[in-house]
């Protein structure tokens, strides 16, 4: 990204040398083949919802990746009562490997208990998939990234993100009014609270949300391309 064009820059790497060549997205072809079936794929994420005792109606917000303090897990708990008194059904789902433990005693001293639901460590593949079709948005409030596939791969499936500001501007898109994630400060708890009450009281910003970012990975961000 030209984020970390400019961080190499500043430890002494020759900018005239480097060309920015941005990844493409995971799923791309996945969702490209031929054999993909939707239907198929929320029959998966209906059971999982099942399997994790999420009742019908309950709203469902995805933290996916590594559970360390700069990918943003522990502000996004801090910012969780905040969210939960204005949004009394939501159930926050983290998937991802580290410290699990400290997710599950923040949730507790919270008063969050049944709130938190953790995946017991890593997935990827179609099981993955189903954990983004489960979600009504997602949530990355990471202080730093180098590029960020996770947003490409809640993006592709149209689903509402929040982008701390850690991540590249590539995925804000090129309508400032009309931006394809939502961005909020990394450490700023009541903002990112702010930010995903805003997305999961309003039906209309989560679809706008949702399908500008599933057109910016289609059209900027393939493999292809």
């Amino acid at each position: 990204t030209p984020e970390m064009r400019a961080h190499l820059v500043a430890t002494g790497w020759d900018g005239e040398r480097m060309d920015v060549v941005c990844l493409g997205g995971t799923f791309e072809r996945v969702l490209a083949d031929r054999g993909f079936d939707p239907a198929r794929l929320r029959a998966g994420a209906a059971a999982l919802r099942s399997r994790l005792r999420i009742a019908d109606g309950d709203q469902v917000l995805l933290f996916v990746g590594r559970l360390v303090a700069h990918k943003g897990i522990f502000q996004l708990l801090a910012a969780l009562p905040r969210i939960a008194a204005a949004v009394p059904r939501l159930r926050l789902v983290v998937v991802g490997e580290g410290d699990g433990a400290r997710i599950e005693r923040g949730a507790a001293a919270a008063g969050l208990h049944g709130r938190v639901i953790t995946s017991g460590g890593f997935v990827t593949g179609p099981a993955l998939l189903e954990y983004y079709e489960l979600a009504d948005a997602c949530a990355f409030p990471s202080s730093f990234e180098p590029f960020g596939l996770v947003a490409t791969e809640a993006m592709a499936l149209g689903k509402p993100t929040i982008l701390g500001s850690g991540f590249p501007r590539i995925f804000m898109g090129d309508d400032p009014a009309g931006p394809a994630a939502r961005f909020v400060r990394s450490d700023d708890t009541v903002g990112i609270a702010d930010a995903v009450i805003a997305v999961m009281t309003d039906p209309r910003l989560r679809h706008a949300l949702g399908e500008r970012g599933r057109r910016l990975v289609r059209e900027r961000l393939s493999w292809a391309r």
